[in-house]
């Protein structure tokens, strides 16, 4: 009998396919657990499926299906499932991280306090309610950066450089949080002082807490908004060896202050005279494109590292 791996995603997930190329290479049979029960995707389709919204029925849920079999681990693809496969790695006497470590990860908010707290280099920032912003300002100066409290990919960041531009930024952002899982993003926002510099990305493995770097991403695209999209990364990074293990050594701080342990981390900083300063580190791998420069500074793919590790 082969061993297997679960898989938390959920059905929409473009990493899914790299990831089961990985097991496949890894004579894995990969289990996905997902919110895909009508999936047109066999994978999904035949998986476990639970409701991400209910995290002790999740669970409940999966170890029902598995029927006595333990995987041989649990990993997730996305911000919005690392909660879930942090308490079945719990659950199943698995690798993995702390529920509340994960929930740092992909809540901007609690993250930024978190990492403050620890003596991490953050930007100056507050939380607010949306519906206090048409008639409210920032308790920061311009210019700021707003952003949703749990969303990816740069979804919903707005630097605003005045009052209106602010009131604009949050009414974009209402809309598009209104669908948002988390009841906390669709009702308050993180407004935080923007950092004029240049950004980089750092990806990784933990391996009960210590930070193998896999690969460092330079961003050339300057990054200064008022909208902050993805666009391009080049490794190797051309940034100065020193500069480039401080940046690692934070982000390595970041994770501690967090109880992360086990797994994926992508983060992202800026880098200015003042210092380097978190802007993002996640329990999950890279996406996209992007993942496959991994595989030219390592010799494996970005997702066979993970189900090794």
């Amino acid at each position: 009998m082969k061993p297997s791996a679960l898989l938390v995603a959920p059905r929409y997930s473009y990493r899914i396919a790299a990831y089961q190329r990985a097991a496949a290479e890894a004579g894995l049979d990969l289990l996905i657990v997902s919110n895909g029960e009508h999936s047109l995707i066999d994978a999904l389709a035949s998986g476990i499926h639970v409701d991400f919204g209910d995290l002790p029925a999740a669970v409940e849920r999966v170890v029902t299906a598995l029927d006595g079999v333990v995987p041989a681990g649990v990993a997730a693809t996305d911000d919005t499932v690392v909660e879930l496969a942090a308490a079945l790695a719990a659950r199943l006497g698995l690798a993995g991280n702390p529920i509340g470590a994960a929930r740092y990860s992909r809540r901007k908010d609690l993250a930024r306090a978190c990492l403050a707290a620890a003596g991490v280099a953050v930007p100056e920032h507050h939380t607010m309610r949306l519906a206090d912003a048409a008639g409210g300002l920032p308790s920061l100066p311009f210019p700021v950066v707003v952003k949703p409290l749990s969303l990816s990919a740069s979804r919903g960041v707005i630097r605003a450089d005045d009052a209106p531009a602010f009131r604009r930024a949050c009414e974009r952002i209402a809309r598009i949080v209104a669908g948002a899982d988390d009841p906390d993003t669709r009702v308050q926002v993180l407004v935080e002082r923007y950092l004029p510099g240049e950004e980089i990305a750092l990806e990784g493995l933990l391996d009960d807490g210590r930070l193998q770097v896999l690969a460092a991403f330079d961003k050339p695209e300057p990054l200064q908004g008022p909208f902050f999209e993805e666009s391009y990364y080049v490794t190797p990074s051309r940034r100065p060896a020193g500069e480039l293990a401080r940046a690692a050594a934070t982000v390595q701080a970041a994770c501690a202050a967090y109880g992360l342990r086990h797994g994926p981390v992508h983060a992202e900083l800026r880098l200015n005279e003042e210092g380097i300063f978190v802007l993002e580190v996640a329990a999950r791998t890279i996406g996209g494109q992007c993942a496959m420069l991994v595989e030219f500074a390592t010799g494996h793919a970005l997702e066979e590292l993970v189900l090794a590790n």
